[in-house]
C-alpha cells in the first residue's frame, strides 16, 4: 500500500566540531554531528564520521564505544528512522520504512529471516512491526510497517531505530493487530466480519498463507459480501488483495464509509470492467469519478492489490500501489461520514477471492519516515 513516503539513505551534514572530548550525559547530549560514548569511565562527545562510508562512523571505523542510548548490544547495527508529522498523527498511526534487506543478508549484516531487524523508539521501547502483504524478507525492497506508540504534534519529529546484525535474535514482536487498526489474513475465524450466505473461507486460493475468503458461487445481481464489525473510521486507508477468473460481466466493488444508508467504494463495473469511484445512498446508485480514459481491467488468475484512500471530503484508489483514480491526487467526493468497510459482489460470474486486508488511520499530509545512516559497534 502507499504509506508514509520513506526516504533511505539520507544523511545529515554533519560536522566534526567541536573536538573530542565535550562532556556529555543523558539530559545534555551532543552537538549536532556529535554521539554520546563512554571512554576511560567519562561520558563524552564523539565526532561521527563524514558518512561516505556507511561504518565509518568515527574517523577509525565503526564505533570504538557502544553510544548510551544503545539498546540491546546483541545487535551490532542501527539506522535512526526519523517519523515527520506534517499534519499531527494520534497514538497507533502506522508508518512504513523500506531497506534493502538483501544487501544487508548478503554482507552477513542480517539474517534472511528478517528476525533481527527490530525497531526501537528512542528511550528504549520495542514495538511491534510487520512485513508489509506485498513484500519480502531478503529483497532490495522490504518494507515494514510499526505504529508509533504516542501521538505526533504536528511539524514534530519523532525517532525511532532499525535495528539488525544478530545471527541468534529470535522471534520478533509482531502482532499486525498492534500496528493496524483493523487486520485479517483470514487465517482464523470470520468473526470480525458480518458474513453474506456463500461468501466462505477456502483453501484453493491463497495470496499469503493457506486461506483467503470467496464467494463460493456466481451471482447475479445479488449483491453479497462481507463487512467489518465494530468499525468506524473517518479517515483510513484499506488494503485488500484480489484474485479473480472471470472478469466479463463482473460488477465488485471495495467500500469504506459503509453506514445503514451509504457507502463510498471502488467499483469493478460492466461492460468493460475497470476501475472508478462511487456510491450508493438510499439504494440510489451513482458514479462519482469516472475510470482515466483507457484504463484497462485487472488480471486474471492472479493476486493485485486495491488501496482505497478516504480523508474528509476527498477519496483516491491505487491498484497495485500505482496511483488509478483518479489519475493524479485525490478526488473530492459529496459526504464524509463515518462507517466501516465491505468487499462484495454485486455480480459475480464465477468467484472472486479477497485475502491480507489492512485499515490504518490516514491524515494529509502523509507524515514520513526518514532513515538515515548506519551505526555499528562492530
Amino acid at each position: 500500500m502507499r504509506g508514509s513516503v520513506v526516504l533511505v539513505g539520507v544523511v545529515a551534514c554533519y560536522s566534526p566540531e567541536p573536538p573530542l572530548g565535550v562532556p556529555c550525559d543523558d539530559t545534555t547530549g551532543c552537538p549536532t554531528g556529535q554521539i554520546c560514548v563512554t571512554r576511560g569511565g567519562a561520558q563524552v562527545c564523539a565526532p561521527l564520521g563524514s558518512g561516505d562510508d556507511p561504518d565509518a562512523m568515527l574517523p577509525d571505523g565503526p564505533l570504538a564505544d557502544v553510544p548510551l542510548d544503545w539498546w540491546n548490544t546483541a545487535w551490532k547495527r542501527r539506522r535512526p528512522i526519523d517519523l515527520v508529522a506534517g499534519a499531527a498523527v494520534i497514538a497507533g498511526y502506522s508508518f512504513a520504512v523500506t531497506v534493502d534487506h538483501a544487501a544487508q543478508v548478503a554482507g552477513g549484516h542480517a539474517l534472511a529471516s528478517g528476525d533481527d531487524l527490530r525497531i526501537v523508539r528512542d528511550d528504549g521501547l520495542e514495538v511491534h512491526r510487520v512485513l508489509d502483504t506485498g513484500a519480502s524478507f531478503d529483497s532490495a525492497s522490504t518494507t515494514l510497517w510499526f505504529a508509533t506508540p504516542d501521538p505526533i504534534g504536528a511539524g514534530a519529529t519523532q525517532r525511532f531505530w532499525l535495528y539488525s546484525d544478530n545471527p541468534t535474535a529470535g522471534a520478533p514482536p509482531a502482532l499486525a493487530q498492534e500496528v493496524f487498526a483493523f487486520v485479517d489474513d483470514f487465517e482464523g475465524t470470520l468473526g470480525r466480519w458480518d458474513v453474506d450466505p456463500k461468501v466462505e473461507q477456502t483453501a484453493t486460493r491463497a495470496h499469503r498463507g493457506s486461506q483467503a475468503v470467496f464467494i463460493a458461487e456466481p451471482q447475479d445481481a445479488t449483491g453479497i459480501g462481507l463487512r467489518s464489525k465494530n468499525l468506524d473510521l473517518h479517515d483510513l486507508v484499506f488494503d485488500a488483495w484480489w484474485n479473480l477468473d472471470v472478469r466479463t460481466g463482473a460488477d465488485l466493488g471495495q467500500s469504506v464509509r459503509h453506514t445503514a444508508t451509504s457507502v463510498y467504494f471502488t467499483n469493478l463495473q460492466p461492460p468493460s470492467p475497470t476501475w472508478d469511484i462511487s456510491k450508493l445512498e438510499n439504494g440510489v446508485y451513482s458514479q462519482l469519478i469516472a475510470p482515466p480514459q483507457g484504463s484497462g481491467p485487472p488480471p486474471l488468475d492472479t493476486w493485485f492489490r486495491v488501496t482505497v484512500y478516504a480523508h474528509q471530503r476527498t477519496m483516491a484508489v491505487d491498484i497495485d500501489g500505482e496511483r488509478f483514480v483518479p489519475s493524479a491526487g485525490f478526488a473530492t467526493v459529496d459526504a464524509d461520514p463515518s462507517g466501516g468497510i465491505e468487499l462484495f459482489g454485486y455480480i459475480v460470474p464465477s468467484h472472486v477471492w479477497w485475502d491480507d486486508v489492512t485499515v490504518r488511520h490516514f491524515v494529509r499530509p502523509e507524515p514520513t519516515s526518514e532513515l538515515g545512516i548506519e551505526q555499528s559497534i562492530l
